[in-house]
């Protein structure tokens, strides 16, 4: 990355992946409610998904020992989700907190735009030999969607 001053999210191209899926009955408790531990896995299989078709995939962190690691997470539920409902998550970066460490947002929506739930997190790529986390590598960038500006 440049050495004559820091980066930051401005200097990039940003791009929002969008995963989709579907409310299944396994989702929901017995208040037809979705478990907030599966809200959890849901938003993470939606950033496997964009990670892994840009190139740092399961494969890649086996091989190289280095991969993403959740720091910090919040998640704001906003309206109730319907059994078979199709819903979409769009999932983004959005700025740096420091030279490891970036914040990622997502937000599960429907056809209509209409937010069900918004969830962010901090993260970072953990080196899985030396056990601490790493600077931000451009090809790990690019995993989760940046790319720097022409």
């Amino acid at each position: 990355m440049n050495s004559q001053r820091t980066l930051t999210i401005d200097d990039f191209n940003i791009e929002e992946a969008i995963y989709e899926f579907q409310v299944q009955e396994t989702h929901l408790d017995t208040f037809g409610h979705m478990n907030n531990a599966t809200y959890l896995t849901i938003f993470e299989q939606a950033r496997w998904d964009m990670i892994t078709k840009n190139g740092w995939g399961m494969d890649r962190i086996m091989r190289e020992k280095k991969g993403p690691v959740v720091l910090d997470i919040n998640i704001t539920f906003k309206s109730e989700l319907r059994l078979r409902q199709m819903v979409k998550i769009r999932s983004k970066a959005t700025s740096f907190v420091n030279s490891k460490v970036l914040v990622y947002e997502q937000e599960m929506f429907d056809d209509s735009g209409k937010v069900y739930t918004k969830f962010k997190m901090t993260a970072g790529l953990f080196d899985l030999k030396e056990r601490k986390l790493m600077g931000h590598d451009p090809d790990w960038l690019k995993a989760v969607g940046l790319t720097l500006k022409a």
